[in-house]
């Protein structure tokens, strides 16, 4: 036998409305016969049409001191937009290095796949949850009327609209469910079972944020628009995929403005259609991360247009942003100017100078040039004489920081420290000198006069094997560099020159003669040069060192553990140094990389190394 389904109710958009303005809804039913029925109010009974705020026009920021800074928003997003309650005031730092998934240097963007893959849906739709009964997301309802030992609460409000059957509360602080099939009234909130609680005249009734329905087959801007209306979930971008093998949909959701882990989505599947609506997956497949030395305040005067940022790190740049906050959610933030600050103050006092007769119209001052810095170098000394300690009528001179005399010292953190331990020291900068010659001795080049193509004369050795892309090379006492593009001569035998400044384009060599070709000139590098890295990329935490034959470069001889070294640029390339983890592999073929502050911490190469390598690798 069978039996009549009669399915009741609907939804419908009211577009085309003022943003901010109050606007009432009643809703009746009607036929052709009989005419037009009593028309009811919704609940709420009225509503203002509204999305995410603005974000203030303009931030900037700028430094107090050596541990503050002082950040400001303009006032517009509040005197334009009254329902700003608040601001959000986020400060972080880049990170040593780029995080897994998607290599950035500024944490994590979580990431969430709603799946309905594989389940035969063919109509209905579905709600979404977003986190628990807890105080980071719960949503306040309204109160109620509980008396002990009863199966329902009686309301204040009518929560008929904003809750499903079997759908988690809390009345207080303990946790019930909306019964399946008791009456639900305006004033009756059936409950799962009994109310165990006190007696009370008005106690709260809370829920965790729902969406609106999503249909089965909804498209990525219906689901991103339900979610954004969700209380918590603020900006998401969302992508949907269909697999050709599998009926249903992949719904990929990105946090934009929310950052590091987020509460858990769950779905109610109770309206879904289909073979199997429970199999719906909800799957975090990018945990979110913060930046390093990420911290928010929240600022709950809006009229309110600066903040101090304190307690902060001397010289180390901080990135700062600002938000603007509704009862709907947060704006997208506006990023200060400059977008990242160093905080620091005027350098700190130096070691007492000493003075002592050098002939007999001059003094000799001897200074130890060990004053600190407080967030940027020291530029220069100021040495001020007078004749009498007041200093009046004094006369002033600067001095430039020069390491004609250096101090050195130690301390013996990491035992044993005994009579045989010893340390080095490195001298000069990354640059270096050209003392190193190409080859064996043997090795010489000729090139025809104003052209920029290196040929082998003399000797075996390979000029690509011993030569970088983009290496600095001294020819005939003119400096140049090996062109990174590949479709310049690169091989065994020939090299190509472009400039010193710009490895991508060409430079032609010179000489101080007649002749068209200059044969037998030697090739000098730099005796800083350690060779090539194969393939580099965005988050790598190690550098593969093996020449454009394949064969390794075996860096070890040359550098060891803990070590400083610059990649893509001995001037302006970034700065590592060798990881001390001995559990990471430091061997002919590999060089671990780990932050300069911390050799026992990995960092990994960024744009700001690739810059510097061959144009392949750029332009991936």
């Amino acid at each position: 036998a069978g039996s009549n389904l009669e399915l009741l109710g609907t939804s419908f958009i009211i577009d085309g409305l003022d943003t901010g303005r109050a606007y009432y809804v009643r809703v009746s039913s009607e036929n052709g016969e009989m005419g037009t029925g009593k028309s009811i109010e919704t609940m709420p009974q009225k509503e203002r049409p509204s999305g995410f705020p603005l974000p203030p026009s303009a931030a900037s920021v700028s430094v107090l001191d050596k541990n503050t800074l002082n950040v400001s928003w303009t006032m517009d997003a509040h005197l334009n937009d009254p329902n700003v309650q608040a601001f959000k005031v986020e400060r972080f730092c880049k990170s040593g290095a780029a995080s897994s998934s998607s290599f950035s240097f500024f944490g994590e963007q979580e990431v969430v796949e709603l799946s309905t893959s594989g389940l035969g849906l063919v109509g209905g739709t579905f709600h979404l949850h977003f986190g628990g009964l807890d105080a980071s997301t719960i949503i306040f309802l309204g109160t109620a009327k509980a008396t002990d030992s009863l199966n329902y609460v009686e309301t204040q409000v009518d929560l008929s609209p904003h809750l499903h059957r079997g759908e988690s509360i809390l009345i207080g602080n303990a946790q019930y469910f909306v019964h399946e099939t008791d009456p639900f009234t305006s004033k009756i909130l059936p409950l799962s079972e009994i109310y165990s609680g006190n007696d009370e005249e008005t106690i709260s009734v809370s829920a965790r944020p729902k969406s609106m329905p999503i249909a089965h087959d909804a498209t990525a801007e219906e689901v991103r628009n339900a979610l954004e209306q969700m209380q918590h979930v603020n900006h998401v971008e969302v992508r949907r995929e269909i697999d050709a093998a599998y009926d249903g949909y992949q719904w990929f959701v990105t946090f934009m403005t929310n950052v590091g882990p987020q509460p858990v989505f769950s779905v109610d599947t109770s309206n879904l259609v289909g073979t199997d609506p429970p199999g719906f997956s909800i799957t975090r497949t990018v945990l979110g991360v913060l930046s390093d030395d990420y911290d928010v305040t929240i600022i709950q005067d809006p009229t309110v247009t600066s903040f101090e940022l304190e307690n902060l790190m001397t010289g180390k740049p901080y990135y700062v942003r600002v938000s603007s906050i509704t009862d709907k959610g947060e704006s997208l933030p506006a990023h200060t100017l400059p977008l990242s600050i160093a905080p620091g103050g005027v350098p700190g006092e130096i070691s007492p100078p000493s003075i002592r007769p050098f002939n007999e119209n001059t003094l000799l001052v001897s200074i130890e040039a060990a004053a600190e810095a407080n967030g940027a170098p020291v530029e220069e000394y100021v040495i001020e004489s007078s004749s009498n300690p007041s200093f009046s009528g004094n006369s002033r001179m600067t001095v430039q920081p020069n390491h004609k005399v250096q101090r050195i010292t130690t301390r013996a953190h990491t035992l044993p420290w005994g009579a045989t331990s010893s340390f080095t020291l490195s001298l000069g900068d990354y640059h270096g000198d050209f003392t190193v010659p190409v080859g064996d001795g043997t090795t010489t080049v000729r090139v025809q006069n104003g052209d920029n193509v290196l040929e082998r004369s003399t000797g075996s050795t390979s000029l690509s094997s011993a030569v970088a892309r983009g290496d600095f090379l001294s020819i005939g006492g003119v400096e140049f560099r090996v062109c990174l593009p590949s479709f310049h001569p690169y091989d065994d035998s020939h090299l190509s020159l472009c400039s010193k400044d710009n490895a991508l384009e060409e430079a032609n060599f010179y000489a101080d003669n007649a002749l068209d070709i200059i044969d037998e000139l030697p090739i000098f590098i730099l005796d800083t040069s350690l060779g090539a890295a194969k393939s580099p990329a965005v988050g790598d935490i190690f550098l593969s060192t093996v020449d454009a034959s394949g064969s390794s470069m075996d860096t070890r001889s040359r550098i060891r553990r803990g070590d400083l070294i610059r990649v893509g640029h001995p001037d302006s390339g970034e700065a590592f140094r060798v990881s001390t983890d001995t559990g990471r592999a430091f061997t002919d073929r590999v060089i671990p990389l780990s932050s300069t502050d911390d050799a026992n911490t990995p960092a990994s190469l960024s744009s700001l190394s690739l810059e510097h390598s061959t144009y392949e690798v750029q332009s991936l």
